[in-house]
């Protein structure tokens, strides 16, 4: 994406703002700005490798620097001059950003998650006798709890019940084979539901990409016990044609650093997208189905990649608290454009500007264009 081009009217007419003509990678804001590094390769779609681009550098550094609103919800419309991996690159930049955070990993939550996981096939979905789907059973719940989980060893076994053991305390009762087993809290990060994420992994599985997370943002601070520790508060929200389409497109964007490559999707680290056995720091929502690829997820920042993302996150119950990015391209056909601004107008009847959110980023290059609302407080 080279577009220089200037915002089209009905950008503005969303009440997007668009850089100035002077650089905004000179500029006093963009000083106290996280720098990404000067040593990266980058290279798109095969192309020759060269540095990165000041777009790119823009997008992981406007993910590194959101941090997720403590007050109130925040959502954002981010407008692209043409079709671009941007939701990708600004997910990167948040990745990074949390493996500095002690608090960014599931496992303080680990064991309320099986619980509940636990509870919600013993009260509903083991009585589903075909096919569980909640939205047509009207159980109240966004997804469905199998009740299969996995230890250490890659063993299933059946949720049965959840429970205060006289001995022990809470524990999950989980039943195999005519064996019963009690999963305890002090071992529930070596179990994982099956078909997701495991919690954790050796820290040396993530080694190879630390090197490439610190070597795009050099400044972040990384914390070893994050690296294989798997996390759930940030949520790509993938494109309308199907997971598999957005993994291709996150793969035509390349980094290299000494010596060493790695394609956007791998960096990414989502569950099934990279062929090494790791941790998943971002999970992936497919808006084509509406299905989350973990059980329980409750992001506090979703970026969503494309228009039909942007409105079905915006419609989800399960995503009401979280923080939205939302990435749009301004080549799209008038109607879907105005699809857009219907929806940010109507949000305008909850939500007001944050020109505080807007301060803390440095200035868009060029051609993108950038609205933030946050959502009134009484």
């Amino acid at each position: 994406m080279e577009s220089e081009s200037s915002r089209e009217p009905l950008c503005e007419s969303f009440g997007m703002k668009a850089a100035s003509k002077e650089d905004p990678f000179h500029s006093e804001a963009a000083n106290h700005a996280v720098i990404v590094g000067s040593g990266v390769q980058f290279s798109e779609a095969g192309e020759e490798w060269r540095d990165i681009p000041p777009w790119v550098s823009y997008l992981i550094r406007f993910g590194y620097s959101w941090q997720p609103a403590s007050r109130s919800r925040r959502v954002a419309f981010l407008s692209m001059p043409c079709d671009t991996p941007a939701a990708g690159l600004i997910s990167l930049g948040a990745l990074i950003h949390g493996l500095g955070d002690p608090d960014a990993n599931d496992e303080a939550g680990h064991f309320s998650g099986l619980s509940r996981f636990t509870r919600q096939y013993s009260a509903s979905c083991r009585t589903c006798k075909i096919r569980c789907d909640p939205s047509e059973k009207g159980c109240g719940y966004t997804e469905r709890a199998s009740g299969i989980v996995r230890d250490k060893d890659g063993r299933r076994y059946q949720v049965v019940e959840s429970i205060d053991h006289p001995i022990f305390g809470p524990a999950i009762k989980c039943a195999r084979e005519g064996e019963t087993r009690y999963l305890l809290s002090n071992y529930a990060r070596e179990w994982h539901i099956e078909a997701q994420v495991a919690l954790g992994t050796n820290a040396g599985a993530a080694a190879p990409l630390c090197d490439a997370y610190s070597s795009i943002v050099p400044s972040a601070v990384t914390l070893p016990g994050n690296l294989s520790r798997s996390y759930s508060g940030i949520c790509l929200a993938g494109r309308s044609r199907g997971e598999s389409s957005s993994r291709e497109v996150m793969a035509t964007i390349r980094f290299a650093s000494a010596g060493k490559q790695h394609n956007l999707a791998d960096l990414l680290s989502i569950d099934d997208w990279s062929a090494s056995d790791s941790v998943s720091r971002i999970s992936f929502y497919n808006s084509r189905t509406g299905h989350v690829d973990r059980f329980g997820c409750a992001p506090s920042l979703v970026v969503t990649d494309g228009d039909s993302s942007l409105l079905r996150v915006l419609d989800e119950s399960r995503f009401q608290n979280s923080d939205v990015i939302g990435v749009f391209e301004r080549t799209l056909d008038r109607d879907r454009l105005e699809a857009i601004g219907s929806r940010l107008a109507e949000l305008r009847r909850w939500y007001e500007e944050d020109p505080e959110s807007a301060k803390s980023l440095a200035p868009a290059p060029p051609g993108i264009g950038l609205a933030i609302l946050r959502r009134r407080s009484s």
